[in-house]
């Protein structure tokens, strides 16, 4: 039994994207011992969140820096009064 689970934590390890993954799985396979697939599972899920979560800080973070910049650039600005009447000088 111990052997199937460990055949199939291997799966699904070699099946995670290089690029995405590839540092967790490293780390996951240095382990001594090797967790349950559900660890494992867990331990990737993590990973997951974490790399969620660092994108839409990022995204935020672009979005506010450039508020920032179009906010904080000088404007050069044309006061427009309201219309009045030249006779009673009432708006």
């Amino acid at each position: 039994m111990k052997m199937v689970e460990e055949e199939k934590s291997h799966q699904f390890l070699m099946g995670l994207d290089d690029d995405s993954f590839g540092h967790i799985r490293s780390q996951i396979l240095a382990l001594e011992p090797l967790p349950s697939l559900d660890g494992i599972f867990n331990l990737v899920q993590q990973e997951e969140n974490h790399k969620n979560l660092m994108v839409n800080r990022d995204d935020i973070g672009d979005s506010v820096a450039a508020f920032a910049v179009s906010y904080g650039a000088k404007v050069q600005t044309t006061i427009v009064e309201k219309p009045t009447c030249k006779h009673c000088r009432v708006a």
